[in-house]
């Protein structure tokens, strides 16, 4: 099922997406300035909650995005009202599981006789900032 999109419809079918992939994977929140990384806190009653931190209020409708492997979910929200402690709760619009396998090529580190490893461009200085200045 490489390179195919799939549109979930059926709202039975929410909860275990969420605990399957959204749960399970890093999750990410598509701003006008950047993605976002946020926490998942739960599917309940047709409405998720995630922790959103650095945002003060929250546009009509917002994406969300988590990869586990090579399935990436993406999710359309509205966003329904803003609780304690930076969570925001939504109500799913859309649900969209692309299945894709990485365009980068994965390689084995070659020499492992050498003690000294640089890795680069693994990730953006902005992602490396953002998860230091949360921890």
């Amino acid at each position: 099922m490489t390179g195919s999109i799939e549109t979930v419809s059926d709202r039975e079918r929410f909860p275990e997406i969420f605990n399957s992939y959204i749960a399970r994977g890093d999750v990410h929140l598509r701003t006008s300035t950047g993605n976002l990384r946020i926490r998942f806190m739960g599917y309940n009653n047709g409405q998720v909650a995630f922790k959103i931190p650095y945002i003060k209020s929250m546009p009509e409708t917002a994406l969300v995005f988590a990869r586990i492997g090579e399935v990436t979910a993406y999710l359309e929200l509205k966003s329904i009202e803003k609780q304690e402690d930076d969570v925001f709760v939504f109500s799913p619009i859309k649900l969209q599981l692309i299945h894709a396998a990485r365009k980068e090529e994965r390689t084995q580190p070659s020499g492992a006789h050498k003690t000294l490893l640089f890795v680069t461009n693994v990730t953006s200085d902005f992602l490396l900032f953002d998860d230091i200045r949360r921890e």
